[in-house]
C-alpha cells in the first residue's frame, strides 16, 4: 500500500519539474528507484505465498501507479 502512494508521489513530482537537466535526472532516479522497489515488492509478495497470478496482477497496478501521479 505504502510502496503504490510512494509512487504517485514519485509521478506527481516528476510532472512538477519545469527544467529539462532536473526533469532528467529526476526520471533517472525514478527508473532506477523503480527496479529495487518492484523486485523487493515481488519477492515479498512470493515469499508469502501469494498465488503468480495474484503477483502479476499487483505488480501491473504497482507499474501504473508513476505514471498516474
Amino acid at each position: 500500500m505504502m510502496l503504490g502512494v510512494h509512487s504517485l508521489f514519485e509521478g506527481i513530482t516528476l510532472g512538477f519539474t519545469s527544467a529539462l537537466n532536473v526533469f532528467f535526472i529526476a526520471s533517472m532516479a525514478i527508473v532506477f528507484h523503480k527496479g529495487a522497489a518492484s523486485f523487493a515488492l515481488t519477492s515479498h509478495l512470493l515469499r508469502h505465498s501469494y498465488r503468480r497470478v495474484y503477483v502479476h496482477i499487483i505488480m501491473l497496478i504497482f507499474s501504473l501507479l508513476s505514471p498516474l501521479g
